[in-house]
């Protein structure tokens, strides 16, 4: 989390009553952390433990909350929760993910024993996806919020999820649960529980502005703490032994830091505000391996792709090549477009222009920019034919674009020979004599095919290489439509508005080919998949880290 924690308020008076509630239930008492005492070191998440748990809490019932899991960072530490929602699918803050180049290792424990030393399997998330409007450190905003698919499913008592528009629970004590410290540098061994915590309408958190799809809850003695993030807070019966009684209310975003004095309210992403979104994304999720679109129609309204650039030369604003927003600071490109040897490059500096549906347009909405700063991929050689697996380049944005930008396909995502997909680019689909060749951001249906399928005698004949797929659309030419820098995705739900598009798979960009219309010549793409790593090595060290928030450092 970012700060939140189970901590202990009024030293002498929580020790008192901590006592009496302990020895109510028959349990011993804890230890107590003095006020003042530091918080956690600010580290690189990867290189250490977050120390962060539910300060003054009690471990909860063994075997009881099932569905709670532990993602870890990548030196194998625990650093956040997550529950699971469905048998192979996690709820977690997005604030515990969204910097990850790969999806988290998760451990699952399927047994009664939920402690760091008891079975736990062991496993990598196959997918994860962040809310789109989710904004690094802008917890009062809301959308702390993720989800992560597993490879495979277990075999779990779940929980029940909030419905939207469901009144939230103000009179009735709410849980959190988590791992973390007990007491300073130690960590507990158990899942524990903070249970009494009482939900505060949002204009008596002490903050000036809260959003609606945040609550904010505090105990006297209990709180949740950085470590605690992306775990369940919950309305929980726990006489009752079955899980699946529990309903998940919120996702641990934010709280106070350990050991304060001052106000102990933690904040927490309701999900009944984001049940609509947790269940579409669920659906996304699992769209792999299928088509993501109809291939029968393909109405994509005006708008709904607007994650496609126009790259434009400084000297004639004359649109030269396409691109794609793979993140809120960098748009992809072919290589050959931005390189100064190049006999068909905008520099190494050009204009941007997203969110538009004209290579000319200018409206409100869309963005045009210079880029600040261009990567070539070094094994590139403009002296190689255009068709080359590393015409790649990558170009940052001198601020945030507000486009919401496509999923870089995994590199352990398998697509099939035969699956539909969309390409997408400023050509026409048809040119008559006289008309532009660039206009109107376009769309037609493609193929896909893999290297093998592409190298076939009668199409490419073995001049397909590593790092390299095709497509080829329905009349069985070179596309018309796609231009250098073009990507062919899969759509999620392509008819619906512009939202949709965080959920796009981004597949490849087209370099090099035959000419437009060419028959049996499928379009050439630069796969991403076989760049993954060089794109997240790049993007990652070409972003300013702020100071860390609560063991994440926001970059």
């Amino acid at each position: 989390m970012a700060g939140g924690r189970l901590v202990s308020l009024l030293p002498a008076l929580s020790t008192l009553i901590t006592a009496i509630a302990l020895l109510a239930r028959g349990g011993g008492l804890p230890g107590s952390a003095p006020p003042g005492s530091p918080v956690a070191p600010t580290d690189p998440p990867d290189e250490v433990e977050v120390r962060g748990k539910i300060m003054a809490g009690v471990p909860a019932p063994a075997g009881r909350h099932p569905y709670v899991v532990s993602i870890r960072n990548a030196a194998g530490k625990h650093s956040c929760g997550g529950t699971l929602i469905k048998k192979d699918v996690i709820l977690t803050a997005a604030h515990c993910v969204s910097e990850l180049s790969q999806p988290p290792i998760v451990h699952v424990y399927t047994d009664d024993d939920e402690t760091m030393k008891g079975v736990a399997q062991e496993i990598r998330a196959r997918r994860m996806f962040v809310h789109e409007k989710w904004l690094n450190g802008h917890f009062k905003d809301g959308f702390d919020i993720a989800l992560l698919l597993l490879p495979w499913e277990f075999d779990i008592p779940l929980p029940q999820l909030a419905k939207a528009g469901s009144d939230f629970p103000r009179n009735r004590p709410l849980v959190a649960l988590g791992w973390g410290e007990v007491s300073k540098n130690h960590m507990a061994n158990e899942l524990q529980m903070a249970d009494n915590l009482t939900v505060h309408d949002n204009s008596m958190c002490g903050f000036k502005t809260l959003s609606k799809g945040v609550i904010c809850a505090e105990s006297m003695l209990q709180n949740t703490c950085q470590g605690d993030s992306g775990g369940p807070l919950l309305l929980s019966d726990t006489r009752d032994r079955s899980a699946k009684t529990d309903i998940i209310v919120g996702v641990t975003s934010s709280g106070p830091e350990c050991f304060e004095k001052k106000n102990q309210i933690g904040l927490y992403t309701r999900v009944d505000v984001a049940r609509e979104w947790i269940d579409n994304s669920v659906v996304a999720l699992k769209q792999e391996g299928k088509s993501a679109h109809d291939p029968r129609d393909l109405n994509i309204p005006k708008g709904r792709i607007s994650y496609v650039a126009s790259i434009k030369s400084l000297s004639t604003q004359g649109h030269l090549c396409s691109g794609v927003l793979i993140d809120t600071r960098h748009v992809i490109t072919a290589a050959h477009c931005v390189d100064p040897k190049s006999d068909w490059s905008a520099g190494m500096r050009p204009i941007i222009t997203l969110g538009e549906t004209h290579v000319s347009g200018k409206s409100k909405s869309g963005m045009e920019v210079q880029a600040e700063e261009t990567i070539i991929h070094e094994q590139w050689l403009p002296d190689r034919r255009t068709d080359s697996p590393y015409n790649i380049a990558l170009m940052r944005l001198p601020r945030e674009a507000p486009q919401s930008p496509p999923v870089v396909m995994y590199n352990d995502y398998k697509l099939k020979t035969g699956q539909e997909v969309v390409a997408v680019g400023w050509g026409a689909p048809r040119i008559l004599l006289g008309d532009e060749i660039f206009s109107g951001l376009n769309s037609e249906k493609q193929t896909f095919l893999d290297g093998a399928a592409c190298n076939r005698s009668s199409l490419w004949d073995g001049s397909v290489e590593v790092g390299q797929v095709c497509a080829i659309n329905e009349e069985l030419t070179a596309s018309c439509v796609v231009d250098s820098g073009a990507p062919i995705v899969l759509l999620y739900r392509h008819d619906k508005p512009v939202a949709s598009q965080n959920f796009d798979h981004v597949i490849g960009i087209n370099a090099g080919g035959a000419s437009c219309g060419t028959a049996n010549k499928p379009d050439k793409y630069i796969d991403l998949r076989f760049h993954k790593d060089w794109i997240d090595g790049h993007t990652k060290r070409a972003r300013e880290c702020s100071p860390c928030v609560a063991g994440h450092c926001e970059l």
